[in-house]
């Protein structure tokens, strides 16, 4: 089977309440972009290219924000 990437499946509308809900977990936590890429293992441009909507995380990642470390 061909894999289908997730950007291609979400509509812009899903991909900015996706982006939108990001955002506001990590600023309920208080932490920052950078905050989140360490905790992730992922560059901080990886995060904010989520967080504006460029591309959409995988679910691993947005479970990860509902749940950061110390």
């Amino acid at each position: 089977k061909k894999q289908v990437k997730s950007s291609n499946v979400f509509g812009e509308k899903q991909k900015r309440i996706i982006a939108k809900t990001l955002i506001n977990l990590r600023e309920l936590n208080f932490l920052t972009q950078t905050d989140i890429a360490k905790q992730l293992h992922l560059s901080s441009s990886t995060i904010s290219h989520y967080e504006k909507g460029l591309t959409v995380p995988p679910t691993e990642v947005c479970l990860l924000y509902t749940s950061p470390s110390p």
